[in-house]
């Protein structure tokens, strides 16, 4: 966990900090594409990376073939380990870090312009200006990848890492201890009240900053000629959009060429067009959610603890919820039955929205962050 902590705040700040400041070509099309990683899912990128690296995907293949080596002459990183589901996870969740440190640097654009023509130095302009800004929102991007970790089940299952997720799988479906599942799972709500707390010790500062109204629509970007400055902005770049989004979805895009003539797409399309609804709707719900919830908590501190215990429901793992949410329609399906009329909620939309929506709630963090840049009065 922390190690991905520290994966996404690197990249996900740097590559933040190089769109907003520095002119370069092909920066527009790295401020979209630096987005993309989060529209494959994690597991699917672990599927890939494993079958791409693993001992008999084509680049360990290819090597053995062209050096003519056996087994156990050659080294190869093991792709089912800790370090490669960190960088997995990293790349793939770092536009959390990138999408909120971004807003923030955009709002401080005419104070770094400011500070530029008071003839500071770059060094002072980052310690003095930038990092106290940007603090609140690459602390709150932060957070939301690690509950996005401690919540992951599909990458660390598939790379075979045991992590809090995969243990409460395992004793409540394989071994059916339901007992010990719960305890795994109240573990992971702890740690999610750690990092909630955490958040809000490391945000205290904010209004301080937040308050300050800025005039984004200036726009002042530092021009260079040091070629090394260059190729480290393009290293970076082409790193995140490459291990994030084109190495994963190149053997996908193969994969589905290879097989196109198999497809059933009577089947297919009713599928894809289920899925887009059910996002869309979902989307619709929480945000909706997420901004009243805000906006009636805004000024009242108690009202707030309970917006970050109802976002706890982040951390458990969607299996879990699944098997709380059956239960729990189910009970309700019955008193409806018995005191009023027939229903059946289980098995329709409604349990499916309900567990989105409760596994989403954090993305009240992104909106808080912008909300708090609004005076209350």
């Amino acid at each position: 966990m922390v190690g991905v902590g520290a994966v996404v705040a690197l990249i996900g700040v740097m590559s933040a900090w190089f769109i907003t400041y520095y002119s370069f070509p092909g920066r527009r099309i790295f401020e979209v594409a630096l987005f993309l990683p989060l529209s494959i899912p994690g597991y699917i990128v672990a599927y890939v990376y494993v079958n791409m690296f693993g001992f008999a995907g084509p680049v360990q293949s290819a090597l053995r073939e062209f050096f003519n080596w056996e087994k156990g002459d050659y080294y190869f990183p093991d792709v089912k380990s800790l370090a490669f589901c960190t960088l997995i996870i990293g790349f793939n969740l770092y536009p959390y870090v990138y999408m909120l440190a971004r807003t923030a640097f955009i709002a401080i654009r005419n104070s770094v312009a400011v500070a530029t023509t008071l003839c500071c130095s770059r060094y002072k302009i980052l310690t003095s200006v930038v990092i106290p800004a940007v603090w609140p929102s690459m602390v709150a991007g932060v957070s939301l990848v690690l509950m996005e970790v401690i919540a992951d089940f599909g990458t660390p299952q598939f790379l075979t890492i045991n992590t809090l997720t995969t243990g409460i799988y395992r004793h409540w479906f394989l071994l059916h201890d339901k007992y010990s599942a719960c305890i795994l799972a109240l573990l992971a709500l702890f740690f999610v009240f750690l990092l909630m707390v955490a958040e809000k010790f490391l945000r205290r500062d904010e209004d301080s900053y937040s308050a300050i109204k800025m005039n984004t629509n200036y726009c002042y970007r530092w021009h260079f000629n040091s070629k090394l400055v260059i190729a480290f902005i393009y290293f970076v770049c082409l790193l995140a959009v490459f291990l994030g989004f084109v190495l994963p979805v190149a053997p996908l895009i193969y994969w589905t060429l290879e097989r196109l003539p198999t497809i059933n797409y009577a089947e297919f399309f009713p599928v894809v067009l289920n899925s887009v609804g059910i996002a869309l709707i979902t989307a619709t719900i929480v945000v909706t959610i997420a901004i009243v919830m805000l906006c009636l908590t805004r000024g009242r501190q108690g009202l707030s603890y309970v917006v970050r215990f109802v976002s706890m429901g982040y951390a458990i793992p969607s299996t879990i919820t699944a098997v709380g949410i059956v239960i729990l329609l189910g009970k309700l399906s019955q008193l409806i039955s018995e005191r009023f009329l027939n229903v059946a909620l289980i098995g329709t939309i409604v349990g499916l929205l309900y567990s989105y929506t409760l596994g989403f709630l954090p993305i009240r963090r992104p909106i808080e962050s912008g909300l708090n840049k609004i005076p209350e009065r």
